[in-house]
């Protein structure tokens, strides 16, 4: 999950960056704007390439890449964590709710974000985290399989809570369930 976080973080990084840096380039070169076609071919190549470098900087995509896989890896380790220790080998999504909350509180410990910002990184983490674990709970009862562990089937799967009912065979033609016979 980390890895998919990076790559997602760099691609959103990257796009800032290109598009603040074409901003700044603007506003650099607003007093001296080109006057011919190929003043302003140069003008639009050279923007393309300050765009690019930036976008590809460590301030840029990379940078964002990295953080967002960090905080993808701490999330994911808090959640096994909790997981583990708090609820007792129990997947259910209080485990997530608190890793989003101790990520958005060493989020805005790490970046020295003000009391209210600090607080809205909190509830934003909460907020997260409980989507997070609301989206790997109700998938796990609409499957039977958890997505943490997916060689296991969950306990409480849809065998349980609809008897009669066969997660792995399918609806004859209509995707996920049919009747057992």
């Amino acid at each position: 999950m980390s890895v998919y976080l990076g790559f997602a973080g760099a691609g959103m990084g990257s796009y800032i960056a290109a598009r603040q840096r074409s901003h700044q380039f603007l506003a650099e070169n607003a007093h001296r704007l080109p006057k011919t076609q190929r003043g302003w071919y140069v003008y639009h190549r050279h923007k393309q390439l300050e765009s690019i470098r930036a976008a590809l900087s460590w301030k840029g995509g990379l940078g964002n890449g990295a953080k967002f896989a960090t905080m993808g890896a701490i999330f994911c380790g808090l959640e096994a964590l909790l997981e583990t220790h708090v609820t007792q080998e129990r997947e259910c999504w209080v485990n997530a709710v608190g890793a989003g909350t101790i990520c958005g509180a060493l989020f805005a410990a790490g970046t020295r974000l003000s009391l209210q910002s600090s607080k809205y990184a909190l509830a934003m983490g909460a907020g997260t985290g409980l989507a997070i674990g609301l989206l790997e709970d109700v998938s796990a009862y609409v499957s039977g399989v958890s997505l943490k562990y997916p060689s296991k089937l969950r306990s409480g799967s849809l065998d349980l809570w609809i008897p009669g009912w066969d997660w792995e065979k399918g609806l004859a033609g209509f995707g996920v369930f049919r009747r057992s016979e």
